[in-house]
């Protein structure tokens, strides 16, 4: 039987980050390798994935495609009109007006729309997708057990400025360590002097570190799974609302935007932070364990969308 094809449309850059690409490459890797499918990411080719993944961009939607999974933030009522042209859609954590029209709708993470609670039934935290860098750090360790050797792990997003890195760094105790995670140019700060960065990981600098500091996003969804407090600053009043959403699930300091942020004030929590009683302790084995668990979740839904699409096109078919 010939395995179904599935388009992954999604994104990354200015205004969409990199949480979407590093989740949909996670997704395409495990739908690869369940055999009853055949999936594709459909963006502009993205470098920083793990090397096996670098085959499966494509440039546009493929022939014969059964099933459109979008996860590029909001979508418009024309492009979704355009999208079901080709195939059935699914579309992943989308605020926009074309969400009402998809043939399928779940939420990964809070959604400013989940206040209708007609809206909250797409909320499916069971399926949240940890990105593709992440899950290769986790498979790549060979440690069992990492202490918390460093103050704090410090992530300014996709493309930060330096300015950006350097105001981020400024409220960070000088006399404290902090790990920049910027991909291949990441550093280690001690007393605010620039250092290599250490032979970790990613995740095991995730491990290694006590608290996390970033805006919303993918990046403090997997410092939480990895232990660490967290520390919010956002670029945009949009994300700063999602942290309040995200409370309940994914507990952390809210400091707002930049602003608005009260720099003194923010000195203080992240002093104070540190001091909190330490989390759970993970492990490289036990996270993966828990995100290869939700990659089956959200294989098995998607599946099971499939079926039922094609169910309906049967059934479609023999009544005309």
């Amino acid at each position: 039987m010939k395995p179904e094809q599935i388009a992954l449309l999604t994104g990354w850059g200015r205004g969409l980050g990199s949480g979407h690409i590093q989740r949909m490459a996670s997704l395409v890797f495990h739908l690869n390798q369940s055999g009853w499918c055949r999936a594709h990411l459909v963006c502009e080719p993205y470098s920083s994935l793990p090397p096996e993944l670098t085959t499966e961009f494509k440039s546009q939607i493929g022939t014969g495609t059964e099933l459109i999974v979008r996860d590029k933030r909001d979508s418009t009522t024309e492009e979704m009109r355009l999208l079901q042209q080709i195939a059935p859609v699914l579309t992943i954590d989308d605020a926009g007006a074309g969400r009402f029209l998809a043939d399928h709708v779940v939420d990964l993470l809070p959604n400013l729309l989940h206040q209708d609670p007609d809206q909250k039934e797409f909320y499916k935290p069971d399926m949240f997708l940890f990105g593709a860098g992440f899950l290769q750090s986790l498979k790549s360790s060979s440690r069992n057990h990492l202490s918390r050797d460093y103050d704090y792990a410090l992530y300014p997003g996709l493309d930060a400025s330096p300015d950006h890195l350097d105001f981020l760094r400024s409220l960070i105790p000088k006399d404290c360590t902090s790990l920049i995670l910027q991909g291949t140019s990441s550093y280690l700060s001690v007393n605010n002097v620039r250092e290599p960065f250490p032979p970790l990981t990613y995740a095991e600098a995730l491990l290694s570190s006590k608290v996390m500091m970033s805006h919303f996003g993918i990046t403090l969804y997997e410092a939480q799974a990895a232990g660490c407090h967290l520390v919010a600053l956002n670029p945009t009043d949009y994300h700063s609302r999602l942290c309040g959403l995200a409370q309940s699930s994914l507990p952390m300091h809210n400091l707002g935007t930049k602003e608005n942020l009260d720099i003194d004030e923010a000195r203080t929590i992240l002093r104070e932070v540190l001091q909190e009683r330490s989390m759970n302790t993970s492990t490289p084995r036990r996270i993966l364990e828990l995100a290869q668990k939700r990659l089956q979740t959200i294989a098995e839904y998607i599946r099971g969308l499939m079926k039922t699409d094609t169910n309906e096109t049967s059934i479609s078919a023999d009544t005309h």
